[in-house]
């Protein structure tokens, strides 16, 4: 078996049943879920939210087995960095000071996971973890390297120490995931509501603005006819001052042709008078 087939069922009993004992009720040998827990691992599809998270926590996984002459370990689960259930690409563990160990960079939140001995030539799986499948809950604030100390009878009780020192059980851890998921659901919830409030709000800010810009476009075109009539009068005003220069010039000319006459005239009479003069 090079890569595992997994169950639609897993999510629907991730909060079921790995809160009370941390493993789940898949089996690799025959592919079934057992009756006693119904959480399997999600494979690819289950995992490819997690895997596009920004954040990774550094978790180093241990496991104390003897393994035969020619034998080795791999440690193969549901993300990524753990080969999606792959055999081929799960990473491989390295043996130092009495164990097996691994040190990978994983994503957030649910992570299953199960070891599986492999032929060291072939990398061909020799067989695998008993039990469900392990699941470590690893949350967002987690700092420094998460140490899990599992068992390979996958029993209840595995050890997982925190970057801050603090060490739980994987039971324990999984369960202050859940706390930590359940207060991000509440706050989640808050937003939700001030978001629609918010929606709301901006609804009626909205309509507020709509009929502003509608007040202010009557206000407009009432200007821009006030304008117009303005410019009208202008006109006109022009108009006016152009007919009364007209007048004016018209009327200087009609006076300067009446004086020119005028002086015409008396300088004839005085001429007039000249002459009688001269006859007496």
């Amino acid at each position: 078996m090079s890569s595992v087939q997994v169950s639609s069922q897993s999510s629907r009993c991730l909060m079921q049943t790995s809160l009370t004992d941390g493993t789940c009720g898949w089996s690799p040998a025959t592919g079934a879920l057992s009756s006693s827990s119904q959480l399997a691992p999600t494979g690819s599809n289950g995992s490819s939210a997690l895997d596009k998270l920004a954040k990774t926590i550094r978790v180093k996984f241990s496991l104390k087995y003897d393994t035969a002459w020619g034998e080795g370990v791999k440690i193969i689960g549901a993300s990524r960095a753990l080969g999606k259930w792959s055999v081929a690409e799960a990473p491989e563990l390295k043996w130092n000071n009495d164990r097996w160990s691994v040190t990978l960079e994983l994503p957030h939140g649910i992570i299953e996971y199960k070891y599986v001995i492999i032929n060291y030539e072939t990398k061909q799986p020799v067989h695998w973890q008993s039990g469900g499948n392990a699941v470590l809950g690893l949350e967002p604030e987690e700092a420094g390297t998460v140490e899990v100390e599992d068992n390979w009878p996958n029993a209840p009780g595995a050890s997982v120490k925190s970057g801050d020192g603090s060490v739980l059980t994987r039971e324990d851890k999984l369960r202050k995931w859940g706390k930590h998921m359940l207060n991000y659901y509440d706050q989640s919830q808050s937003a939700r509501a001030e978001l629609q409030v918010k929606a709301v709000e901006n609804t009626v800010m909205k309509s507020d603005l709509a009929q502003t810009k509608m007040e202010l476009s009557l206000k407009k075109r009432e200007t821009d006819e006030m304008s117009m009539k303005i410019s009208e009068l202008q006109q006109d005003c022009l108009r006016l001052k152009m007919d009364l220069t007209a007048t004016q010039m018209e009327m200087n000319n009609t006076l300067a042709e009446a004086l020119t006459m005028l002086q015409e005239e008396i300088d004839r009479d005085a001429e007039e008078e000249e002459e009688d003069g001269e006859y007496e």
